[in-house]
């Protein structure tokens, strides 16, 4: 004879906390952070201490809703995203930040992509790269690490917390895009905190219950 199967009632806080949970998961994704990564072989000069084949990083963050675009010619255009101010590290040198904030653009006309200062009369470009995936590419989704097929030499001086930045050269230019997670809104952590502590509360009633 088989033995009867009782189902097992699921704690009204258990059920609360997977319908919180299911309903926090549901959330519509919406635009948000994203990461630009800019890293080069240079040789310059800082505040006029010279440097050779050092490795300079660029990091922007930006906001993928943020991106505004215009046409240069039919089916290609300019997109910017203004970004801030960047992280900049160069090997000798140490870690810093621009000055003023930039704004990372791609011109699809020519497949340009780089760093611009609006600051600057004429809109200084910081450091720019080409390459052919550019042609394409609108600034609101990632990209795997992309070499530059040439780069572009920089115009004038980029000022930094640690100097001012004259880069003479470059190789080995690479340009990388990826989503940056966003840091939960505060309703949103508080929501799924009260879930958690409903949980743990079922879960220790159930306990003194069973000891009872």
């Amino acid at each position: 004879m088989r033995p009867s199967l009782r189902r097992r009632a699921i704690p009204g806080a258990a059920l609360g906390l997977l319908a919180g949970l299911a309903a926090l998961a549901a959330a519509p994704a919406q635009a948000g952070p994203i990461g630009y990564t800019f890293t080069g072989t240079v040789s310059g000069n800082v505040n006029g201490t010279a440097f050779t084949n050092a490795t300079l990083t660029l990091l922007a963050i930006g906001d993928t809703s943020s991106v505004t675009s215009s046409m240069i010619t039919p089916g290609a255009f300019r997109f910017n995203n203004p970004v801030g101010k960047v992280s900049v590290v160069l090997s000798g040198f140490g870690a810093g930040t621009s000055t003023n904030s930039l704004l990372v653009f791609d011109n699809q006309a020519n497949s340009i992509l780089g760093l611009q200062d609006p600051a600057v009369t004429g809109s200084q470009d910081v450091f720019d790269l080409s390459a052919s995936s550019f042609a394409t590419y609108d600034l609101k989704s990632s990209l795997a690490p992309t070499p530059a097929d040439f780069p572009v030499s920089t115009l004038g001086v980029f000022q930094t917390s640690l100097g001012a930045i004259t880069i003479t050269s470059s190789s080995s230019d690479t340009f990388t895009a990826a989503a940056v997670p966003a840091v939960p809104e505060a309703s949103t952590t508080a929501s799924l905190g009260l879930l958690l502590a409903l949980g743990m509360g079922g879960v220790l009633a159930a306990k003194k219950r069973k000891m009872a």
